[in-house]
């Protein structure tokens, strides 16, 4: 009985090739940019969602002092304000306001948001490059937020419109 033995050939390597690391290589960085993309795609988008949350409490602010003024909005105080040019205090917070001078109050105070009306020191804006206007016709009122998104090297601006009816 003849006994045949199989000779392993030791000319063959055994592992990875090279094109096999690169092949893998590739499709790992392939793998790491789309996470890093969907990364900076989520952070763009939670930085918009949050200023248009803060446009919206802003408009809403306004809102609320109309609705707390209504002898104001009566007198036509509410119907073209802007916070570009924000009105001087009317001091009357300690002796008590009239309808005007608290739709004046309320004009200050909403400036706020948009510059340092107030003087206060280390101020920031709540919104970057940001104004707000309310127009109305004594009934009806648009009050809008404007402001300026900035993404690396272009800028968007942005609206947030609150439609109320007093």
């Amino acid at each position: 009985m003849k006994v045949i033995v199989m000779q392993r050939d030791d000319n063959r390597s055994s592992g990875f090739s090279l094109i096999e690391v690169l092949v893998a290589l590739f499709i790992t960085i392939i793998g790491i940019m789309g996470a890093a993309t969907l990364q900076a795609t989520s952070l763009k988008g939670n930085r918009s969602a949050y200023f248009t949350t803060q446009a919206s409490y802003i408009a809403s602010d306004m809102a609320s002092r109309m609705r707390a003024n209504p002898a104001g909005v009566a007198s036509n105080a509410y119907n073209a304000i802007s916070t570009i040019g924000a009105p001087v205090d009317p001091n009357c917070i300690t002796t008590g306001c009239n309808a005007s001078q608290l739709a004046l109050q309320d004009h200050r105070e909403w400036a706020q948001y948009f510059s340092n009306v107030l003087g206060i020191a280390g101020y920031r804006p709540t919104l970057p490059e940001a104004s707000g206007t309310v127009i109305g016709d004594g009934t009806n009122f648009t009050i809008t937020v404007n402001w300026t998104e900035s993404v690396l090297v272009s800028s968007t601006a942005q609206s947030y419109k609150l439609h109320l009816r007093l």
